[in-house]
């Protein structure tokens, strides 16, 4: 998170996750999230808003991954590189 809030120049008001256990130590019978302990001392110290893909629904981040296939192919649609999907949404 420091590298991308470094990269991106600030911290955005939220940031859409994929369930990751890194951040989701449970999801709760009524859809909501226990944050891991590292998890919620990192969003506690940087202070933004923390959301969640619903499990098994992968239309919640596919404009976000669909734009990061765009920016990482040539003009002839090939890869360029290595890219790492991650998904930001980032309010003014």
């Amino acid at each position: 998170h420091v590298s991308a809030f470094a990269f991106f120049g600030g911290i955005p008001v939220s940031i859409l996750y994929d369930n990751t256990r890194l951040a989701v130590a449970k999801i709760l019978g009524d859809g909501t999230r226990k944050r891991s302990t590292l998890f919620a001392a990192q969003q506690s110290h940087y202070v933004f808003e923390d959301r969640y893909g619903r499990p098994g629904k992968g239309n919640d981040k596919g404009k976000v991954e669909g734009m990061v296939g765009f920016e990482c192919a040539d003009p002839k649609g090939e890869p360029v590189g290595r890219a790492v999907p991650i998904a930001l949404d980032i309010s003014i």
